[in-house]
This record gives structure tokens, sequence and C-alpha cells, in this order.
């Protein structure tokens, strides 16, 4: 009997009724037939054979049964495979439970999938938990972490050898499915970096429901079935599994997404922090999203509701094709709005056209834990018969140590927003006081020799002064991207540089830390930031102006802006020096300093194409549909003026700044 044949027999059998007693014996009378069909119990051996060589345990014993390419030949000619190998397979069958859907359902599959999937997959890494598996078998060890448990478990060959053989048949396992996952070409979507089970069953959901193209199918898929299923919100925003959610989004089979968060205890036994998603698959010319619901009846909100299809994921995210995250209807228009008339800071498709900037990156110039013997505490330098030379040290041998600044050392247009005290246990911020007086240095945590810090720049900018970003944030942080022009000093990890081609001047570099600054800048990075990493890959996909597109009457407004807002300490003069300033710091003066700021937000907004409105939104969405509007954009930054200033004060200078430029 043929796949055909069987599929036909199968289809004939879910004809047959079930009404009477007879009817069920001769029902499974016809089942049983069907099943031990000489055809499908060949195609059966074939497909448990495959499995067999993934689950096989490789050991001295077993070496010689292992199932090789050879055996499923013989086995698909009808063919005896080498003899112990259809044993060791059965055995290997029965205890994992290989299962075959073609062969299970093949009317279904002749048909192009299932009409309807509904599954609520596990949310588990195949990984084995020695904490799990040891807390009901060895306490001891079980309570131990690290290289302590680590011990312990080794001991176990000689102290407790049964022990340590349910151990490694466990820990075997767990290898053998992520051996199978990532080497069996079944899950070539999701099966990269640690293997999570829900990712796996997402993408075989999408399979069987005809929403993805599969191997099982005798016939293309129909496009015509639907598949609705519970999985963290990670299937649609984590980078490892970019490729599926981009494979369904692309193709028009993505229907729904509905984010959760467990804060009212939709699954009693899921932490309150979990996010979640209910995705639905489907042939849908757009998707309709939710995010950040609590319960079910946010998703009748159409306030909260927004549609995207393939191209607008693809113009959001074109490097990674991850879903972008977004509270409100008016977030995503608005974003898909910028991204339709600003170009990302790199798009990876388009080679070194897609990098208009010529940037590269570095984490930063130090790694703070594995590089910790290049640092110096200043009670060492001290010690040593080094002495103080503004930020620097110098020792008796003239060897100069230069600052290792931190990630929390700076701000937006600040490089000297925090620093030590004299005995490197504690940061602050600096005082006004303090940065009222330019000698004023923010003090590290620790010194590193200048030539170490050389050796590791090199070939990198002959600028004496650096750009970075803070790699540590979150979207509901006062300010999400905090970005900051410092010295030329040692930096570290959490602090990853930017480095623009040297072709672009310093005028247009200080127009690109501009840009990292504004608001409407930053309303945009808190729709694609989902944790509290600011990685490459978020900095690559924002919106950022080419430089092409900064013109000398651009330039003239925001370079001198930029300028005094930066260059308020004398560690900065190389800065300053290359944007034509030759003159002493600027006063440190918080209001002027406020206003400033404000006109760059209100200039930037219009170069992103913003109305007044959508610059009042992004500000505040209260202000322009109520205060029960579903998205809070710098609600933090409001509270906290209102607190400290009695009024949102940004609000009103930027849109106070807007209306000049309007009038002008």
């Amino acid at each position: 009997m043929g796949e055909a044949a069987t599929a036909t027999a199968h289809a004939v059998l879910d004809l047959m009724p079930e009404d009477t007693v007879e009817a069920i014996e001769a029902k499974r009378a016809a089942f049983e037939s069907a099943e031990a069909d000489d055809n499908l119990a060949r195609e059966r051996l074939r497909g448990d054979l495959f499995c067999a060589a993934f689950f096989a345990p490789k050991t001295e014993l077993n070496r010689l049964f292992v199932p090789l390419s050879g055996d499923l030949n013989q086995a698909a000619e009808g063919q005896p495979v080498r003899p112990g190998v259809e044993e060791l397979t059965q055995r290997l069958s029965a205890e994992h439970h290989f299962f075959h859907w073609r062969l299970a359902f093949p009317e279904v599959f002749a048909k192009g999938g299932f009409d309807v999937v509904l599954a609520n997959p596990p949310w588990e890494v195949s990984q084995l938990s020695e904490e799990e598996f040891f807390a009901t078998r060895d306490e001891t060890i079980a309570r131990r972490t690290g290289v302590a448990r680590k011990k312990a478990i080794a001991t176990l060959e000689t102290e407790n050898p049964r022990l340590w053989a349910q151990y490694l048949k466990s820990k075997r396992e767990y290898d053998a499915v992520n051996t199978f996952a990532r080497g069996s070409d079944r899950y070539p979507l999701t099966a990269s970096g640690k293997v999570n089970l829900y990712a796996l069953f997402s993408e075989c959901i999408a399979k069987l429901s005809g929403n993805l193209p599969s191997s099982v199918f005798t016939n293309e898929p129909t496009d015509n079935g639907r598949a609705g299923f519970i999985v963290p919100t990670g299937i649609a925003t984590d980078d490892g599994n970019k490729l599926f959610f981009d494979a369904i989004s692309s193709s028009g089979h993505l229907a729904s997404l509905y984010d959760f968060e467990n804060r009212e205890k939709l699954f009693l036994a899921v932490d309150s922090r979990m996010k979640f998603c209910a995705l639905t698959l489907g042939r849908e010319a757009s998707a309709r999203f939710v995010f950040f619901a609590t319960n079910v009846s946010h998703l009748r909100d159409e306030r909260r509701a927004f549609t995207l299809s393939g191209a607008d994921i693809a113009l959001l995210n074109p490097n990674t094709r991850t879903c972008p995250v977004f509270r409100s209807q008016a977030d995503a228009a608005l974003t898909k709005n910028i991204y339709s008339r600003i170009p990302i800071l790199i798009d990876e498709s388009k080679g070194a056209s897609g990098n208009p900037w010529g940037i590269t990156f570095r984490q930063g110039l130090f790694n703070m834990t594995t590089d910790s013997a290049l640092f110096h505490t200043a009670a060492e330098l001290g010690a040593s018969g080094a002495h103080r030379d503004g930020p620097n040290w110098i020792d008796a041998g003239n060897q100069v140590y230069v600052p290792l600044y931190e990630a929390k050392m700076v701000h937006q247009y600040d490089h000297r927003w925090a620093t030590y005290e004299d005995n490197g246990s504690d940061s602050r911020e600096m005082t006004e006081k303090e940065k009222s007086d330019p000698s004023c240095f923010a003090q590290p945590r620790y010194w590193v020799k200048e030539t170490e810090k050389e050796r590791v720049l090199e070939g990198r900018t002959p600028r004496k002064w650096l750009m970075g970003w803070r790699d540590i944030t979150n979207a509901t942080n006062e300010r999400t991207v905090i970005a900051s022009v410092v010295p030329n000093v040692g930096v570290g990890n959490k602090l990853p540089l930017i480095f623009p081609g040297l072709n672009h001047s310093a005028p247009k570099v200080a127009a690109l830390v501009a840009n990292f600054s504004t608001i409407c800048f930053d309303f945009v990075a808190r729709q694609k930031i989902g944790g509290t990493t600011l990685n490459y890959f978020y900095i690559k996909q924002f919106p950022v102006l080419p430089p092409d597109q900064s013109s000398s009457i651009d330039l003239n407004f925001i370079v001198p802006r930029v300028l005094e807002l930066t260059y308020t300490a004398k560690d900065l003069a190389p800065f300053a020096r290359d944007l034509g300033c030759d003159k002493n710091p600027f006063d440190w003066n918080p209001v002027r300093r406020a206003l400033l700021r404000a006109e760059l937000d209100a200039y930037y907004a219009k170069l992103y194409g913003l109305t007044r409105d959508e610059l009042r939104y992004v500000l505040d969405p209260a202000d322009v549909y109520g205060d029960d509007y579903p998205s809070e954009t710098f609600r933090v930054l409001k509270s906290n003026e209102i607190r400290q200033l009695g009024e949102y004060r940004t609000c009103r200078l930027v849109l106070d700044a807007w209306d000049r430029l309007i009038a002008n």
C-alpha cells in the first residue's frame, strides 16, 4: 500500500460510523488492518531508525548497532537492516516515544495539514537543571552552586555509581534531544543557540497547520489551516527566534499576537513578570497585535490594538525581522511614519551603502572583569609615588595613568554625571557646584596606563575624544538612550563605543550625538527595547538622520548647542577644538541647558517630520488622548519634573521651542 492508498484508507476510516458496538468493532478491525500494512511498517521503521541514530547512546556496547545511512536505505528497499540495529531501534522508540506525524495522519497531510491546531507547549529550555535533578536525589548537591556543585557531582562516579549513572542518563537524554533538534533538519528556524522547547513546538505547529512548508506534507500546504497556541512572547521578539518569526510574518501566515504580562495572575503558577502571548497562525494580509495586556478585556480595547504586515515588520526591524513592541495604536502609527521617512543607522542588507556613517562598534575598551589586573586605584597609585595631574596620574617613570570611565559616570551631554569618592567604594552624582568648576573632573574607581589604552584603541580613531552609550537601560527609565561624548580615556565594557567614519567631520559627529539624545529618537527606542540591555542590534535599527541630510543651516543650529552642552570641563577641550572652539569651557547653567536641549528636541522633531500634535503625543500621550490612554512614553520624566520643579518643564520648553521654529 503506497502513501496515497494509505491516506485513502485512513480517510475511509474517518467516514466509518461509530454509533453501535458492531460499528465500533468493525472500525477497530479496519484500523488494525491498515496499521498492519507492510509498506506502513517499513516507513515506520525508517522513521524510527532515523530518530534512533540521534538518541542511541554512543557507547562501546552500542557502537555496532547505532543506525547508519545504509540501514535507512536497506529499510527503504524492504531489506533487513544489520543484526541488532532494529532491536536497539525498537527499544529506543518505546523509551522515547518516537512519533511520525505523516504516518499517524496520512489522510491529513495528503490534504496539506490540519485544519486547526490548538496547543499549550512546554516553556522549558532543553537543558538538564542540576538543581532540580538532585533536589529529590541528593539535597546536599542541589544546595551547592557553581564549581562546588560540579566537584560534588564528579565524586558520584566512585562514591555513588548508581546516582552517577542516573545523572549521565538524564544528561544524555537532553543532549540527544538537542542533537536531534539541531541536526535532523526538522527545526531549521528555531533550533539555534540554546534550544527552547516552546520554540520547537511553535515551528512544528506552524508546519502541521500548513502555515510553513514541511517535508511531512504529501501535497503542498493548503494555506487554509489555523493554529492557536500560548508561548512566551520571546517567540516574536527574541533574536534566537527571528528566523521563525520572519517566516510566518513575511509569508502572511501570522494572524494575531496578543501579549500579556502576568501581573493579574492569569496563570497562578507563572511568575508575575513573565510575558507570554496567544499566537494565532493563518493566512492574513496583516496581523493584529496587542502588547502589555494584563487581562483579556484589554484585547477588546481598540486603542491598544494595531496591525502590522510583513512589510511593516521588515521596515521597522529590517536586520533582525523580530516583532516591534508597541503599547498602543498611536505608538505603532507614529513609529511607522518615522521609519517611512528616516533610514535606520545601519541596514545590514545593503552592505556599505547601508552604513552611511561608516560606523564601527566596540564593547568599550576594557572588560571590567577579565581586564581587572590592568586597573589601579588612587590608593595604589599614591602609595607607589605617583602624583595627580588633572584627571590623570603620573608615576616616577613618567608613565601616565588615565581614568577608566564606567557607564554610570555619564549622561546625555554630560561626561561628569557621577563620580567616585576618594576611596573608590561608592559613586554619587556630581553636584551643580562641582560642575560649575571647569577644572573639577569626574573621579573614576580605577585608572589604566595610557599605553594600555592606546594599545587597545590603536587603529580605531585619531580623535582625542570618544562617543559611547550606556549598555544598561530600560524602556521605562526617565530616558532610555544615554549617549555622550567622553574624553579619550579608558572605557569599561558597559559603555560601548561608536566610531563614525573619519570622512565625517566633527560637526557632523556632533549632530549624531544630538540625534541620539533627542526625545523623538528616545521615543522610538522605547518601542524597541525588550529588556535591560541596549545591544548593537537595537542601535543599528534606530532611525538616524544620515550625514548627507544635515545641511549647513542644520549644522549652524545644532553644533553650537551641542558644543555648549558638552564642553563644560577642560578635559573635553579636544572635542571643542575639533568643533572650532578655542575658548574656555562654557558655564554650567541648568536653566540654560534645559532651554538648549528643548531647542534641539524641537529641531529634530521637525527634521523627523513630526507635526506639533505628534510631538505633543511623544512628550505626553495623556495631553492628546486623555489620562486613561494605554501608553506612557516619558511618564517617569514627567513625574520627576512635576515633583522637583512643580511642572512638566521639558514638555513646556520643547513645545515653546517648536512654536518659535515654526514662527520663523
